[in-house]
């Protein structure tokens, strides 16, 4: 971040659970910018977040899903009438299930719906809490592993009209106060993606020899 930004600029990383948190952090004035799914992002607009949408990188597809475990016998969206299914409030995957739901038919009062944050989510699984998750990678494979099968993703909505997203949020004032650092930031995501887009190979070799030259120091 260094070569984006320039040796005078001070980089705080801050770690997020989900995109509900990234909005309240913009709210609060404590993040500046972070990635954030379409669904988080329009509750933070009708609560009133100043912020901008600076950058759309990810149609959402395959990184968020619906698990069901074998053990459930739910073998459509329809065979989820009454079960249990966890999954964060406000966020992408919570917003991608209602809309999953209402095109199978189950209506909102159908479905058990409980807000658990993601990282809870394998160990609930594991004691067999709940009987399917809507949420992202990595979650997703660890799931699978135990027990689960991929029933739903996100992409599918696409076929209906419905896309969720990715997008970089920028918080208003910052974006004000130092838009060169905004576009400094984009441009070298902007080079990184195209990057690996032609050559993902490449990429990860750079990447790889990047980790391992700052360990080594």
């Amino acid at each position: 971040m260094a070569e984006t930004f320039g040796p005078g600029t001070k980089v705080n990383f801050v770690t997020v659970r989900a995109g509900s948190e990234v909005i309240s952090a913009m709210a609060g004035g404590s993040l500046d910018m972070c990635n954030v799914g379409s669904s988080p992002m329009v509750v933070g607009y009708a609560n009133g977040v100043k912020a901008s949408l600076v950058y759309v990188y990810k149609n959402i597809t395959d990184s968020e899903a619906l698990v069901v475990q074998n053990s459930a016998n739910i073998k459509k969206l329809a065979d989820l009438k009454g079960k249990r299914v966890g999954l964060p409030f406000n966020t992408s995957v919570h917003f991608s299930a209602l809309a999953a739901f209402k095109n199978a038919g189950l209506g909102v009062n159908d479905v058990q719906l409980i807000n658990m944050k993601a990282d809870t989510i394998a160990s609930a699984w594991s004691r067999r809490e709940i009987d399917a998750s809507y949420i992202w990678v990595p979650i997703i494979p660890k799931l699978v592993e135990d027990g689960g099968t991929v029933l739903f993703k996100t992409g599918d909505l696409n076929a209906t009209g419905l896309v969720m997203f990715d997008a970089f949020l920028m918080r208003d004032e910052f974006k004000k106060q130092h838009p060169e650092l905004v576009l400094a930031f984009l441009k070298d995501f902007e080079k990184i993606a195209t990057t690996f887009k032609n050559d993902p190979k490449d990429m990860s070799g750079l990447i790889d020899g990047s980790f391992v030259a700052k360990i080594a120091a």
